[in-house]
């Protein structure tokens, strides 16, 4: 999502928009990443803003993606959601949607992302150069198009889109494929469950979110205070924001949930945070944690 005054441009796979955002811009004939021209094309169906080049500039491409694609993105402000549309994907196909946005200069930077109304999914673009989320299984719709929608969250300045790579494959008849792991993710690993179903456990003390044993070593436990029926996004972030784990609850009893949180074994030392997120009744808590 470039206006394409960065140089050098970025080299296949890539495919740069080469403009500022548009209302109803067209773009036709994209290439794969095996060099080829497909029929997947892209409009504008929204207004953004505008281009934003406040990116993280590594210096030597040291990031998940060439510094000249981590460096501009297309964004809005705060309040604003705006959306573009895929078009000319292939019925017989199921869709991964990976995202991803870098920013400098603010705390949060965080955007939701979501594809046909699916559930959404979260990054926070600050100082970000490794960081993307993916969504997995998107089935485009009858007419063969995709609508991807962006939102600012929470207490975010604004919200933007840098990038975004999208993996066709036919679905396997025994049922939905495993998440691949590539060199694209950032080792996010996602859970969704009703309360029963992730064994939950409950009390009656109403109080603050809280995790033990903090500091902790393979896994914490996080006391959740929750109204009956709450669905909840939790995400464990680095220092700088990038999510490494998220959980989804839904469903939850009234009172406080304890709830098991095993983030990725790989985690070495250091501070970590907690973004509770309550979804149907957007309110949000942040807690800090030790990885001894």
């Amino acid at each position: 999502f470039s206006d394409g005054t960065l140089t050098p441009k970025p080299g296949a796979p890539w495919n740069v928009l080469n403009t500022p955002p548009l209302t109803n811009m067209i773009w036709n004939n994209f290439v794969n990443d095996a060099g080829l021209t497909t029929n997947v094309g892209m409009v504008q169906t929204a207004r953004w803003e505008g281009e934003y080049g406040g990116g993280v500039n590594t210096g030597n491409n040291s990031g998940i993606y060439p510094d000249n694609v981590i460096r501009q993105s297309y964004g809005m402000f705060a309040g604003e959601t705006s959306n573009v549309t895929l078009t000319g994907l292939d019925l017989s196909k199921t869709y991964d949607f990976t995202f991803f946005a870098s920013a400098t200069g603010v705390f949060d930077a965080t955007a939701y992302y979501t594809v046909n109304g699916s559930q959404p999914v979260y990054l926070n673009a600050n100082l970000n150069t490794k960081g993307t989320i993916t969504l997995y299984g998107v089935r485009p719709n009858a007419d063969g198009t995709a609508l991807v929608t962006i939102t600012a969250y929470g207490q975010a300045q604004f919200a933007l889109i840098g990038a975004m790579i999208v993996k066709g494959y036919t679905p396997s008849v025994n049922g939905a494929p495993t998440p691949p792991v590539s060199n694209y993710t950032f080792g996010l690993r996602t859970q969704t469950g009703t309360a029963a179903q992730l064994g939950i456990t409950r009390d009656n003390d109403d109080k603050e979110p809280k995790a033990y044993p903090n500091p902790f070593r393979d896994y914490f436990v996080l006391s959740l205070p929750a109204k009956d029926n709450d669905n909840v996004l939790i995400i464990v972030t680095d220092a700088n924001g990038r999510p490494l784990h998220q959980q989804r609850l839904a469903g939850l009893m009234g009172g406080v949930n304890q709830v098991r949180i095993e983030p990725l074994q790989s985690l070495t030392k250091g501070v970590y945070f907690v973004r509770i997120i309550y979804m149907n009744r957007n309110e949000q808590k942040v807690l800090k944690i030790l990885k001894d």
